[in-house]
């Protein structure tokens, strides 16, 4: 019995061994993915712009030229419309282009941030959409290095998507914790429609999505990814189809600002 036992404590071990393995090396193969399509997506936006700028410029002269009744009005207000939501996309492979360096960071309380992300998305809006806020987050976190404006939108995308998935209503929950001394997570959680199986491990793709219509609004879950790995952390997800879905991200503690302080 005891040798039964070693073996499925054994097993248990082997197990989970593969299971973290396996989760590194998924987020090694989609960081090499974003990367390889952030450096091809850099010359395509510079070529792109040309063109669309003079479209859309153009689009934007004609209009003013043209007055509501003319038959041809709504037909050029679709092209500006959509060169606008190209020169979106534009703008996404851009910031999928862009490394995050040394420069620009400063050290940051993430309570505010978070404070900030949330009075953008308007806090009065959630209150009409039937959607009751759940703050559960240290005034006095513990500093990091970064860019305010990235993690910002970062946060921003992540509580639209949580608001956009509780179309009745739910509850949103923004939570701040300490793994580790090191170590500052945020939890972004939503009790709305959950994500389906096959599409959570694509939800960080570029470009990929589950709604129905896509719109020109946000930076994308690939940018956000993007955006917290450049910050030397990590972004998890767990998500039940009609259950809900939750956000993990990890960010390391500046340690020596914490000192200073």
């Amino acid at each position: 019995s005891q040798i039964m036992e070693w073996n499925e404590n054994l097993e248990q071990r082997v197990e989970e061994k593969t299971r973290e393995l396996r989760e590194a090396q998924d987020l090694l193969l989609r960081s090499r993915a974003l990367a390889a399509i952030g450096s091809l997506g850099a010359g395509v936006a510079h070529e792109i712009n040309n063109p669309l700028t003079g479209v859309l410029g153009l689009a934007q002269l004609a209009l003013a030229d043209l007055s509501r009744e003319h038959p041809a009005h709504a037909m050029v207000e679709d092209i500006e419309k959509e060169a606008l939501r190209i020169q979106g996309i534009v703008a996404n492979l851009l910031r999928l282009s862009q490394r995050q360096g040394g420069e620009g960071l400063r050290v940051l309380n993430i309570a505010t941030i978070l404070d900030d992300a949330l009075e953008l998305c308007g806090t009065q809006n959630l209150a009409g959409a039937n959607i009751e806020l759940v703050k559960r987050v240290a005034e006095a976190s513990p500093p990091v290095r970064g860019n305010a404006l990235q993690l910002q939108a970062a946060f921003i995308q992540l509580i639209q998507n949580a608001v956009a998935a509780m179309e009745d209503g739910g509850v949103l929950t923004i939570e701040t914790t300490l793994p580790e001394e090191a170590l500052l997570r945020v939890r972004v959680s939503d009790t709305g429609r959950g994500i389906k199986p096959e599409h959570l491990s694509r939800i960080f793709d570029p470009f990929f999505t589950t709604k129905a219509q896509r719109t020109d609004t946000g930076i994308g879950l690939s940018v956000v990814h993007k955006i917290i790995e450049d910050h030397g952390g990590t972004i998890r997800v767990e998500s039940t189809a009609g259950s809900g879905t939750t956000f993990w991200i990890t960010l390391p503690v500046d340690l020596e600002a914490s000192t200073l302080a």
